[in-house]
């Protein structure tokens, strides 16, 4: 909507910023009421609530007509007014223009030389600033000193109506702009140039108008309202913080026009659309509504906190809490409603709350999949998501309203890989495109291993790697239903809401994994930092703690939504020590802690690349490639102290087409090469670094080393080479660092990115199940790294929370080196602490989440096990009843699910002959204590495919029988009809070894009842009883060790007897070919053990197994 005719003057706006901008900064140590009003309002606020209460004073509450005017606040006052004093906030105007190319325009309006202006961030040698740092103080002063302005005959007085259709017209031009703007029938027909529109805006304006103008097409006020306290770097930063000024708010000018506009504006993140109600209310009177979430209209998403430990995030926390994996990728907020058109539908918000709606066309077809509607043919076609669509039918979700707003997170996933991929990659699934490699020119694509990189082309397509990367989306939460607002909803209602809503499609929508602890409990902060460590140990990127009990945006201190990120606590983020080429004064970071272009407040990273560089005629210097840059970590103090070094080694300024530094001559295709007879080195810049806002202003005479920390490793978009992603300075001048070169960094990423495959599955597989040497100490497995490294997280996340020895969680769990019993294992690490009674049951997931692995860059998938328990290990299996539920939190396959296990248990007893005697049928898979989640795993078969050969070899030969039953074979699923196969094949000459009563595996015996194939899929029964300790070949060594006489065997087995499990897939063909070779009861020890039959099926089952799949009972 245009607001022409309001009528208010702009040097009226302009005359309140020009106040502000006076307003003096408050020094360390000033008090604060030397700044303040006498109330404790700032002075900033103060006077921003002088100018509102002018006009809503000249302009009453509902004033009618009077004399034939209307006596209203003039239409659009309350909106202008916040689009011009916060430019920064909501998405609806952009101007595509920064510094530069606004400079290029301004000097040919102004007719000066085209670089006259280029200068408004030039640094400076000295200890004072040469310039202010922004371009619009720099242009009023200019102004003041030549006396110039724009001719323009006649230009009256510009007024806030005008200057806010002029800032439209100018808007419409960029893409990025709302539609509404972009598509307004109030532009002028035919389409103005951009320059056209400049002028009008400027040739009425004095020079400090001119200043507010230049800054409100930049859409940033702060260094007019908040500027630099001093020109010398050095009392900026001694004498003054960011403390210096008490910033303005939103919710402050909101609550300043009307008291309802603070609520308002925490439903809608929307300035135009809160500015309309409150002006609404201004005009007309009337009772401010209730604050509903609007369809199309972005709801504003909550700010997190950002502990520095998990001890201080529990601080804030209590009673329950969802503890929801937080997925490395772009934010959602998606509006649907039905009742338009089917083109428009939907509407897709960005975090910044832009609607991106037609660059993100290919999330349509999943949002309409996974809420149940049908296609859309406007829609882009996706045939895998339409063939997962079809494997679904009848499973659709409970949907009946036909408006929602809902929130999630889209991520890049790869099908061949079936995971979640890295964040870089998220450009390449948006685009449709395959993912770029990392290899030198002529070698062998691969952009796994990083081993050789490929040189980045300016204006050229990079070669691509096949890839099968798609878009998907992670659901966390529900805002709107019909005309029913969530906002004020708990979260765990809208949790549950939102799973009635949405429905989970393999690779493309699922719900965010959660798990819930309890912070009134004692044990929430162990139970935290061990969820953490395996977050981190899967490279998740990290964990959002959000109450149970919280309503969305809520303010109360207990109730904030926390962010966890390993980055965020002292000693966990990813550390090294990196070559400093150089520095600049960057506008964001500078502007932040209010700091003149004469301190450097970026630095320049460095990696050692002698094969980028240029071969020189007169000598060899090393080549150092700068990849990216960091401008956080230090404090004021350790910042100025690093700017005094910097400037006492006499650093050289650096200009792409200056005279200090020449481009050499390079390999065709290679990046640009930057030499200076000066500087002991070579370098050159990554594509986003040759900017002007971006690129290093000075250059170092010889590398200096800092160490940094940073949140893992990404490749910027484009580029070829690893870096680190979210770098901190942690150290400066490290005389004993270690720099990286280019080619380590890319290995160290590559490694500490490390993604467990199929074929490392293989390999730990039939590690654990082949026979191993052992007097020869085996390799570390991905089991036994995946322990290692989680112990040295939890390790290093109680250190950052100073935790003793004596309370360490590192006391629970199981040293790298201990012997683990299988795939599984590490079931001590799983310990559980109980208090009262309640049933051991896990959840099962479904069998499409079975398949589904996908942690943020990992090939893992991070599951929730949700356990009910009781100590009482003697009752009889009953269903569980009325207990709440233990939230515990999960881990990937195959790795523990659990964070802790039950207390060691004391090992059973071998059968004695009065256990023998009672002929009990409890199935002991069913007893409270066994809570381990056996996992699966895939790997060739390393039995060849003639058993009996295999078998005989002469190794086993030389060995005893005992021993080489011992020596366990894969275990591979089975493909045959019947049992007679395996039964006529196996050897029987080996006796069972004798269980040992620290062994509480040899109280059981299980086998397959049918013939191992060679090549297929391994299925590790996932009772926690059930281990390769106990596992034998053939299924009448079985029966053999229950107490039974098979018709193969002429001695009865010695040992105590074994309660027995075979698995079988024949039904009862195959169980009746067992009670033909079972033969009799070996007299004089009393009955049999239980042996049961069971189905194959059931070895998928948890720890929970209830005898479903039972065949018979022997």
């Amino acid at each position: 909507m245009a607001f022409a005719d309001n009528a208010i003057p702009f040097s009226q706006f302009a005359s309140l910023i020009e106040t502000l901008s006076t307003i003096k900064p408050r020094r360390v140590g000033q008090k604060r009421k030397s700044t303040d009003d006498e109330d404790g309002t700032s002075l900033h606020l103060k006077h921003v609530q002088s100018w509102i209460s002018h006009y809503k004073q000249q302009f009453p509450v509902g004033g009618g007509e009077g004399d034939g005017k209307d006596a209203r606040l003039p239409l659009g006052t309350v909106r202008i007014f916040l689009r011009f004093f916060f430019p920064e906030e909501g998405a609806r105007r952009r101007f595509g223009m920064q510094e530069t190319i606004l400079c290029q325009h301004l000097c040919a309006l102004y007719r000066v030389d085209k670089r006259q202006f280029d200068n408004w961030n030039a640094p400076s040698l000295g200890q004072r600033a040469e310039t202010s740092g922004c371009l619009g103080t720099e242009v009023g002063s200019w102004m003041r000193r030549k006396g110039r302005g724009l001719r323009s005959s006649g230009a009256a007085g510009l007024t806030l109506g005008r200057v806010d259709q002029l800032l439209d017209e100018l808007a419409a031009k960029c893409e990025f702009s709302a539609r509404d703007v972009r598509f307004s029938p109030f532009l002028p027909h035919p389409r103005r140039s951009t320059r056209a529109i400049l002028h009008d805006l400027l040739a009425p304006l004095s020079a400090f108008e001119t200043s507010l103008m230049i800054q409100l097409i930049l859409r940033d006020l702060s260094p007019l309202i908040y500027a630099t306290p001093s020109d010398s770097g050095h009392i900026a930063i001694t004498e003054y913080n960011t403390a210096a000024y008490k910033r303005v708010e939103v919710w402050q000018v909101l609550r300043e026009w009307h008291p309802a506009g603070e609520a308002h504006y925490r439903v809608v993140k929307d300035l135009d659309y809160v500015g309309k109600a409150l002006e609404d209310l201004l005009r007309d009177g009337g009772s401010a509504p209730e604050p509903l979430p609007v369809f199309g209209v972005p709801v504003q998403i909550p700010k997190a906190n950002r502990p520095g430990t998990c001890a201080v995030a529990c601080k804030h926390l209590r009673g329950r809490v969802a503890v929801e994996t937080k997925y490395d990728g772009e934010r959602l907020q998606i509006h649907v409603d039905l009742t338009r058109p089917r083109d428009d539908q939907i509407r897709i918000f960005s975090k910044s709350t832009r609607e991106s709606t037609v660059e993100r066309r290919g999330l349509l077809p999943i949002i309409r999949a996974a809420l149940g509607l049908p296609p859309c043919p406007f829609d882009p076609f996706d045939p895998l998501l339409s063939s997962r669509l079809a494997s679904l039918a009848g499973s659709s979700s409970s949907r009946h309203a036909s408006r929602f707003i809902l929130e999630g997170e889209m991520v890049p996933y790869d099908e061949e890989k079936s995971a979640i991929q890295e964040f870089w990659t998220l450009g390449c699934a948006k685009s449709g495109r395959i993912v770029p490699p990392s290899p030198d020119r002529g070698s062998q694509s691969s952009c796994r291993t990083g081993e050789t990189m490929s040189q980045e082309r300016e204006g050229r397509s990079h070669r691509w790697v096949e890839s099968f990367l798609h878009l998907k989306i992670v659901w966390f939460d529900l805002l709107a239903v019909e005309a029913e607002s969530l906002v004020d909803v708990p979260f765990e209602e809208r949790r549950a809401r939102l799973a009635s809503v949405v429905r989970e499609i393999s690779g493309y929508s699922k719900l965010a994994d959660s798990v819930d602890i309890d912070f009134s409990q004692i044990t929430a902060l162990s139970d935290l930092r061990l969820r953490m460590a395996h977050i981190i140990t899967n490279r998740a990127e990290g964990l959002m703690l959000k109450p149970l009990a919280s309503r969305y945006n809520d303010w109360r201190s207990d109730m904030r939504w926390i962010k966890l990120k390993k980055d965020f606590i002292p000693g966990a983020g990813d550390t090294l020590d990196f070559h400093v080429l150089g520095a600049s004064w960057n506008k964001k970071r500078g502007r932040e802690l209010l700091l003149p272009p004469s301190m450097y407040t970026t630095f320049f990273i460095g990696l050692r690349a002698d094969h980028l560089g240029a071969r020189l005629s007169k000598c060899e210097k090393p080549h150092y490639h700068v990849l990216f840059s960091t401008s956080y970590g230090l404090d004021r103090k350790k910042l100025g102290q690093l700017d005094m070094y910097i400037r006492s080694r006499d650093p050289l300024r650096f200009e792409l087409t200056g005279t200090t530094f020449e481009e050499c001559e390079r390999p065709k295709g290679s990046f640009k090469v930057y030499e200076s007879p000066c500087c002991t080195f070579t370098f050159s810049l990554a594509g986003d670094l040759t900017t002007a806002n971006s690129r290093p202003s000075i250059i170092f005479k010889e590398p200096t080393v800092f160490e940094l920390n940073g949140a893992g490793f990404q490749r910027s978009g484009g580029s070829s080479y690893y870096e680190l992603r979210w770098p901190r300075i942690t150290k400066i001048n490290r005389l004993d660092g270690d720099p990286l070169s280019l080619q380590a960094l890319q290995t160290t990423a590559v490694d500490a990115m490390r993604i467990v495959t199929a074929d490392d599955s293989q390999k730990l597989v039939q590690h654990l199940w082949s026979r191993v040497s052992t007097a020869v100490k085996a390799p570390e497995t991905e089991q036994e790294r995946y322990d290692r490294e989680l112990r040295d997280w939890v390790g290093r996340l109680e250190k950052a929370d100073k935790v003793g020895a004596r309370q360490s969680l590192l006391r629970e769990l199981p040293t790298f080196e201990q012997p683990r019993s299988s795939l599984g294992a590490l079931a001590s690490l799983t310990n559980l602490r109980a208090e009262g009674k309640g049933k051991a049951r896990e959840s099962t997931p479904t069998a499409e989440q079975e398949q589904e692995q996908e942690p943020s860059r990992s090939s893992l998938r991070i599951e929730e096990t949700v356990v009910h328990f009781d100590l009482d290990l003697t009752s009889s299996p009953t269903p569980a009843s009325g207990e709440p539920p233990l939230t515990l939190p999960s881990s990937p396959t195959p790795r523990p699910t659990n964070l802790r296990a039950l207390p060691p248990l004391s090992p059973p007893t071998p059968p004695s002959a009065e256990l023998a005697s009672s002929s009990t049928t409890t199935n002991p898979l069913h007893s409270p204590r066994r809570l381990v989640k056996r996992p699966r795993a895939s790997c060739p078969s390393v039995l060849p495919s003639t058993l009996p050969t295999a078998l005989a070899t002469s190794a086993d030969a030389a060995q005893p029988p005992s021993q080489r039953l011992r020596n366990r074979h894969s275990l591979s699923s089975f493909s045959s009809p019947t049992i007679l196969t395996v039964l006529a094949s196996l050897a029987s000459s080996s006796n069972p070894p004798s269980p040992s009563p620290l062994n509480p595996y040899d109280a059981f015996a299980w086998s397959f009842g049918v013939s191992p194939i060679l090549g297929a899929t391994v299925l590790q029964p996932r009772q926690p009883c059930l281990e390769r300790e106990n596992y034998f070949l053939n299924p009448l060594d079985v029966l053999w060790c229950a107490g039974w006489l098979p018709t193969d065997r002429s001695v009865a087995y010695a040992g105590p007897r074994r309660t027995g499990y075979i698995f079988v897939e024949g039904g009862q063909a195959d169980v009746e070919v067992l009670k033909q070779k079972r033969g009799t009861i070996v007299q004089g020890r009393g009955s049999a053990m239980t042996v049961w039959i069971v189905e194959k099926s059931a070895c998928a089952s948890m720890g929970d197994w209830d005898g479903e799949g039972v065949l018979s009972v022997f």
